[in-house]
């Protein structure tokens, strides 16, 4: 199903939806069935299995070759030096937030977050704008999955805000072969997440919403949990 018929269709069902799917990814652990159901424009569906970035396959490109099938999906430890100081390590460490490159910028709609892509060149996310509102569907998807994970994490469950009063956290969007990382920054949260592109190549899940939104959803829910981890240890 295409990303803006499920978020943008009927968008305030849908943030409940994903608090509770922030909430599961918070634990990396699989996920027990939800009974809830969650109406969809003129439909209804139950929600038995919400996307988990531990269930997930790694990406085919790394597969096997980081030692740890949790960082073949999380590039997190890979993108932090003070964690890591492999070769990959160092390899990575150049994250697309520091490249000097044109980038169009979309705030979400609780003001929290600033999300940076591209709309060409390697790292572009997909155009697909079926609402025409001059915004690619995925990135306001993307927006609206932040905003349901901090809404879970931070203002239900009482976790540490990574967010200082005033200002924002940055989300990118970047080609390479995880999932997602999130990783030391000079921005004022003192980290900053980013996530593939567009998730092409990727293995499937089992997200009613399709494999893209699945992976999209639980990689975003997973790296802000490192931010948060990131802000305790500060």
């Amino acid at each position: 199903m295409i990303l803006n018929t499920l978020f943008f269709g009927s968008q305030r069902p849908f943030l409940a939806l994903l608090s509770i799917v922030a909430a599961m990814a918070l634990w990396l652990m699989p996920l027990s069935v939800m009974a809830q159901e969650a109406p969809v424009g003129h439909a209804a569906r139950d929600i038995q299995r919400g996307p988990d970035l531990q269930e997930a396959p790694a990406h085919p490109s790394f597969a096997g070759t980081l030692g740890s099938e949790h960082n073949q999906k999380c590039g997190t430890l890979l993108a932090t030096p003070s964690l890591s100081r492999s070769p990959r390590a160092r390899a990575l460490g150049s994250p697309i937030a520091q490249q000097n490159q044109l980038l169009q910028t979309l705030g979400s709609p609780s003001g929290k977050f600033t999300l940076y892509y591209a709309l060409s060149g390697s790292d572009a996310v997909p155009a697909t704008d079926e609402d025409q509102n001059g915004l690619p569907d995925y990135v306001e998807a993307a927006a609206l999955a932040a905003d349901s994970s901090y809404k879970k994490m931070v203002l239900e469950l009482g976790y540490t805000d990574p967010i200082p009063v005033g200002e924002t956290y940055r989300i990118d969007f970047e080609n390479m072969g995880f999932y997602g990382y999130t990783y030391p920054s000079s921005d004022p949260a003192g980290t900053s997440i980013s996530v593939h592109h567009d998730f092409v190549g990727f293995p499937q899940n089992d997200w009613p919403g399709g494999f893209v939104e699945g992976a999209l959803l639980a990689t975003i829910a997973h790296e802000f949990k490192h931010a948060i981890q990131y802000a305790d240890n500060r």
